[in-house]
């Protein structure tokens, strides 16, 4: 079995499920096809573009599911199909996000201890900010006075090297 021929990796499809054998049939994106033209109405000229996209019928091969959410096919390693499927799966930064956000989807249980857990760090912060907030401001002072201090002495102590 080889690579499937004639598919458009770059157009995915959304079907129910992953195919595991070569019975079943599948409708995907063929060639598109883009056409301008212009007509003149007395003064103004409109100009249009006409994008045929045919739809071809293609057999199934078996897949496999990956990340639950994707079906690749599930066949011996190959170099120009494995090409094609990291290119894919890369795309563009937008629809990276888009994934992503639609990966949450996917984990829902992980979702619900993220928003538990900030509730619980937030409570935390402001426990520490009801009997810890003196020693935390001396602390940030003297560590900002530090810093301060540091860096001017550092200053003067260049200035006074480069000009004597």
């Amino acid at each position: 079995v080889g690579v499937p021929s004639g598919l458009q990796m770059d157009r995915p499809i959304c079907i129910g499920q992953c195919p595991e054998l070569f019975t079943e049939h599948v409708y995907c994106p063929g060639q598109t096809e883009v056409t301008k033209k212009s007509s003149q109405n007395g003064i103004t000229q409109d100009d249009y573009t006409i994008i045929h996209q045919s739809v071809q019928q293609y057999d199934t091969y078996p897949t496999k599911v990956v990340a639950n959410r994707y079906c690749h096919p599930d066949i011996p390693w190959n170099e120009t199909l494995a090409d094609h499927l990291q290119i894919v799966s890369e795309g563009s930064f937008v629809n990276r996000i888009l994934q992503a956000f639609g990966g949450l989807l996917q984990a829902p249980l992980l979702l619900v201890g993220v928003v538990v857990g900030s509730v619980i760090f937030s409570f935390v912060y402001l426990f520490f900010l009801k009997y810890c907030t003196k020693c935390l401001v001396w602390t940030a002072t003297l560590v900002l006075t530090l810093i301060l201090l540091t860096m001017g002495g550092g200053l003067l102590f260049v200035a006074h090297s480069r000009s004597g």
